[in-house]
């Protein structure tokens, strides 16, 4: 009976506002009443309550997630346990090893529902894990660690006495040569990709079976970075089933995205029927979903297994894409990094606004930050690049430049011209 059926323990490690888990209750128990009859609801509910679970870090997302999962399962006449629902005000990301400190008596309540939050990390056997799980690049690691929390947490960092499970993604990878890309990696949603296939696939408590279904950013499909990532993941599982939904935002070929964003999107299943040997790489499906959102939505909508779907396989080697290899002349052709093997990211501000399209929009932020009250703020301070520090001219090497601290009110050193994307000039501060 799917998700109603005992033992099916199913986790959204990035509830938000319970989307997923509303769409399971209500996929769960249409289905409880077409195959048993209405009289069989009220058991299909009391199944979900103990089936289903959620994490979330955010107070007013967690909020909301928790009245209308409340709200959801209470109109069918069952009351909730004296616990509360399954949702759990909680890191994700931190370690499930931890032991939370003794808390105020008026913060005894949320102590207590993170402990059970902990538990679940630690000891309860999650068989789904799903759901659309956050994303974002962040600032480098602080150095006196006070920023671990929210740049990976124990999934990047690990404790002291084992090392962090994000080394699998990234040892396969560095090992292959592509050490300068890693830097791609350092991003929520990987850390949550690889929570799950932990949690589902190698915790304590993954005894077999298992699934993890995600949509995420889509780089993993063919990124040289991932290439630990497909690696990990053919080595834990059985079969993997990618749906590719586009939604490039950027460059001259836009494609519409089914979220209000400019980052390509992908789904992935992936999924093993028993424990697995770790030396046969699982077998990986692909296929597009073309067109605008609403056709992409309306083919989401309709599908309602795997046969709905025109199924391409994918290479089979340990770090190949997760998409089929290319046909025809083209794909006998060398590749570019083949014949130019030097690689390099470009310029990197860590900051937008030394960037524009116009000289004089340069002049004006300029003028602006040194007109500031707080020049570090609005210079978007990081670690290696503060206002106290001096710094060598990029274009003369010879040349220290002042701190912008020490500067008056001055012309820019340096405005020039900058190839920003691909046909698309723009002007730095090349300071």
């Amino acid at each position: 009976m799917g998700f109603v059926e005992a033992g099916v323990a199913t986790l959204d490690p990035g509830v938000g506002t319970g989307t997923y888990l509303l769409a399971i209750i209500d996929h769960a128990l249409s289905r409880v009443e077409k195959e048993e009859g209405v009289g069989a609801v009220k058991g299909g509910v009391r199944s979900l309550i103990h089936n289903l679970h959620g994490f979330e870090w955010m107070v007013g997302p967690y909020a909301v997630a928790q009245l209308r999962y409340s709200q959801a399962l209470t109109k069918y006449k069952v009351s909730l346990p004296d616990t509360g629902t399954g949702i759990y005000l909680t890191n994700t990301l931190e370690s499930p090893h931890i032991k939370p400190p003794a808390p105020p008596l008026f913060h005894k309540p949320i102590a207590q529902e993170h402990e059970r939050a902990l538990k679940v990390k630690d000891s309860q056997h999650v068989l789904v894990c799903l759901g659309n799980p956050p994303y974002g690049r962040h600032e480098s690691a602080a150095v006196d660690g006070s920023n671990r929390e929210t740049t990976g947490g124990w999934v990047r960092y690990g404790d002291k006495e084992e090392k962090p499970i994000l080394e699998s993604f990234l040892k396969p990878a560095r090992d292959a040569g592509y050490g300068v890309h890693l830097k791609n990696l350092y991003n929520l949603y990987v850390y949550f990709i690889r929570w799950a296939m932990w949690k589902v696939f190698e915790h304590k408590t993954a005894v077999g079976p298992g699934i993890v279904s995600f949509i995420t950013a889509s780089s993993y499909i063919d990124g040289d970075a991932f290439s630990g990532v497909r690696e990990h993941i053919r080595r834990v599982c059985d079969h993997i089933d990618v749906i590719d939904l586009g939604g490039e935002g950027r460059g001259t070929r836009k494609d519409e995205n089914v979220f209000a964003i400019q980052t390509p999107v992908a789904i992935f299943i992936a999924w093993r029927k028993k424990l697995k040997n770790p030396g046969t790489p699982a077998v990986v499906r692909y296929t597009k979903i073309e067109g605008t959102r609403k056709d992409k939505l309306e083919v989401l909508a309709k599908a309602r297994s795997q046969r709905d779907f025109f199924w391409q396989i994918a290479p089979d080697g340990w770090q190949a894409p997760f998409r089929p290899e290319a046909k025809g002349e083209f794909a006998t052709w060398a590749n570019i990094a083949d014949i130019f093997p030097w690689q390099h990211s470009g310029v990197e501000f860590k900051r937008t606004w030394p960037v524009a399209p116009q000289m004089a929009v340069l002049e004006r932020r300029w003028e602006a930050l040194l007109r500031s009250n707080d020049r570090a703020l609005l210079m978007k301070e990081t670690g290696d690049r503060t206002v106290k520090l001096k710094q060598i001219d990029i274009l003369d090497f010879n040349q220290e430049l002042p701190s912008i601290e020490s500067l008056g009110i001055v012309p820019p050193h340096r405005i020039v011209p900058y190839s920003f994307r691909t046909l698309d000039r723009h002007y730095i501060l090349a300071d």
